[in-house]
């Protein structure tokens, strides 16, 4: 099984509140449900990388900057 980004949830809410965004936005814009960035917020559910590059590119979230490295 792959490996999915690890983002800290606050980054992804202050990426989103910047941008103005509401979850439904970054929803439709990743191509997930609301419940699932409401996951993501909340450190229940990890994006995939396919669907993280999607959110990473409404949000400007840079994937290098922003991935933890699990092994910290």
């Amino acid at each position: 099984m792959a490996e999915r980004p690890s983002i800290p949830p606050e980054v992804i809410i202050r990426a989103r509140e910047a941008k103005n965004l509401k979850r439904r936005d970054v929803a439709r814009g990743s191509g997930v449900s609301v419940y699932t960035v409401k996951a993501w917020e909340l450190g229940y559910r990890k994006p995939t990388l396919a669907t993280f590059r999607r959110a990473a590119r409404l949000l400007g979230i840079s994937l290098d900057e922003w991935i933890r490295d699990e092994s910290e």
